[in-house]
């Protein structure tokens, strides 16, 4: 049918059909009534289901496959299934979306920054009430001497890692599924600033030293304090160039 006679007889256009079709199986899966494991039904029922031609069915579920919301496979076995989303895998699809905000100026820096420190301090309160000695163990593994020479690309990450390492010490899930994406975004929009100096890493140790302290004697507001300070200092330098030893010494994500 072409265009024209579609549009006579009020028929709906292929690429509204499969959209209409993927929205609708979407809405069934977030809501629940299609959980984790659910089969759905095979592409010739859900086209009776839906009125439609086994292409727009295909299409729609190509778009759900897409979304990380189903998993499909071919064959005499073969069929549609939803999928039981796991933390890292919603992390990275926050990442790529809130890196698509950020390159069409949905969002800056600062807006980030601000982010940051809300998760951050807030998370530092909680985990210095809730963690665990083999968490504090971890964390302490994390932190440089303060007579540091010289910043290595080790290091960086270590000093990356204690800062998840306080996020995973909440025991919140979210709080590190927000967090993280956020952390990486600052780094990626700050990658085009100068390389630090030594006294800056030394800096860093130290507060991550006084972080930790507060966290060991499980001083809450101490711990929210000097993280607060920390976030602030970070905020107030420019960060590393590409390719420098700084590069995602507090912003970027855990090498996992």
């Amino acid at each position: 049918m072409g265009a024209a006679k579609r549009a006579e007889s009020g028929a709906e256009p292929d690429q509204l059909i499969y959209v209409r079709i993927a929205d609708t199986l979407r809405e069934g899966i977030l809501s629940g009534q299609l959980p984790p494991g659910h089969r759905l039904p095979s592409e010739a029922e859900l086209g009776r289901q839906f009125g439609s031609s086994r292409t727009s069915i295909r299409e729609a579920l190509r778009v759900l496959v897409s979304q990380r919301l189903i998993d499909t496979s071919r064959g005499a076995t073969g069929g549609s299934t939803v999928r039981q989303l796991d933390h890292l895998e919603v992390i990275d699809m926050l990442k790529d979306n809130i890196r698509s905000l950020m390159v069409g100026r949905g969002s800056n820096r600062d807006e980030m920054e601000e982010v940051r420190e809300l998760l951050e301090v807030s998370a530092t309160w909680v985990a210095a009430q809730r963690r665990t000695e083999e968490q504090l163990a971890r964390m302490a593994s994390c932190v440089a001497p303060v007579s540091l020479t010289l910043p290595t690309h080790e290091q960086t990450q270590l000093n990356l890692r204690f800062h998840y390492e306080i996020l995973q010490a909440t025991g919140n899930r979210l709080l590190h599924l927000f967090a993280e994406p956020i952390l990486e975004s600052i780094n990626l929009v700050s990658q085009q600033e100068q390389e630090q100096g030594l006294a800056y890493y030394r800096m860093v140790a130290g507060e991550h030293w006084r972080i930790l302290d507060a966290i060991r004697d499980r001083d809450q507001s101490a711990a929210r304090d000097a993280m607060s300070e920390h976030v602030l200092h970070l905020r107030s330098e420019p960060a590393a160039g590409p390719g420098s030893p700084f590069t995602g010494l507090c912003f970027g994500p855990p090498a996992r």
